[in-house]
């Protein structure tokens, strides 16, 4: 049996965060899926940009392409997810 497996495949999207919390900090992210509004809360905590526990990202288009990163009822940074092309 022969299987094969791509496992040096590229990453499908990058997520780019920009001016996030007080030290307006700037980072980017790459992901195998079309990340989820969780998922991008969980790349803001793992970066540990915020002391907030309230922390929530909202898409701010139907597209999905971009966003804003909240703390609370605040708006605290943005955040664009773009397809990276094979």
């Amino acid at each position: 049996m022969n299987m094969t497996t791509d496992t040096h495949r590229s990453p499908d999207y990058r997520v780019e965060f920009s001016g996030v919390g007080r030290n307006k900090v700037s980072w980017s992210a790459s992901l195998k899926q079309m990340p989820t509004e969780h998922v991008l809360v969980s790349l803001v905590r793992k970066k540990k940009a915020l002391m907030s526990n309230n922390i929530w990202c909202a898409f701010d288009n139907e597209e999905f392409e971009y966003g804003t990163v909240f703390a609370g009822m605040r708006p605290v940074g943005a955040f664009r997810v773009t397809e990276l092309q094979p």
